[in-house]
């Protein structure tokens, strides 16, 4: 008969452990959406907050980027504030049907053309209500880059929509689909000031990682 020696027991359970909790710790395939193209049928823009009479274009831009292409935003603006919501069409993430989500990455490269400076963040849809993250301000001409940033679900704030401004996106299992894209904001309190810039966005990349499953 096999005699299996206490120190030899302890080590089958550590190495049982071990397996036991990598399996349970495995972390869950991020779903990735990325552009570095921007060809416009793929973007839809709309202005979302508008105390300003501001008005803007929005286009591929073929002849400047990290590298070219990008996509080039003109805002014209006067004292108030002024926000446009740019979606990727196909950027969209079903919580109910792939998972609760545990995490949003996101990253990409700024520049500004002309003006003074611009505000990016990354913008969320959900059940006609936007909602988006800190703002990053480009105010160089030198293609920029702003790394990958991981957020949680009290990160993003409601910025456009019915709700209250206190009001966050629902990343539980039984949230509805989710729709990913960037916002550009221009902020001005110069009375009778019209300003206009012009600044453009390159390499978007937004991750998103599920809550991890235990195993059936």
């Amino acid at each position: 008969m096999t005699t299996i020696t206490q120190s030899a027991r302890s080590a089958i359970y550590c190495l049982a452990l071990s397996l036991s909790v990598a399996v349970l710790c495995h972390p869950a395939q991020a779903q990735t959406f990325t552009d570095n193209t921007f060809v416009n049928s793929d973007w839809t823009s709309t202005i979302i907050t508008n105390t300003s009479q501001g008005t803007f274009t929005a286009a591929q831009d073929t002849t400047s980027g990290a590298p070219p292409h990008s996509r080039r935003s003109t805002q014209t603006y006067n004292m108030g504030i002024f926000r446009v919501a740019h979606m990727r069409n196909n950027a969209l993430y079903n919580p109910a049907a792939s998972g609760a989500i545990a995490a949003v990455s996101y990253g990409y490269d700024l520049a500004l053309h002309s003006g003074g400076s611009d505000q990016y963040s990354l913008l969320l849809l959900q059940n006609g209500i936007y909602y988006e993250s800190s703002q990053d301000t480009i105010a160089t001409g030198v293609w920029t880059p702003f790394p990958a940033r991981s957020l949680d679900q009290p990160s993003f704030w409601k910025c456009a929509g019915s709700g209250r401004e206190s009001d966050h996106p629902d990343f539980t299992g039984t949230g509805t689909p989710i729709q990913f894209g960037y916002a550009t904001r221009e902020a001005s309190s110069l009375v009778g000031t019209q300003i206009s810039t012009q600044s453009g966005i390159d390499n978007w990349s937004v991750s998103v990682l599920p809550v991890a499953k235990a195993p059936d």
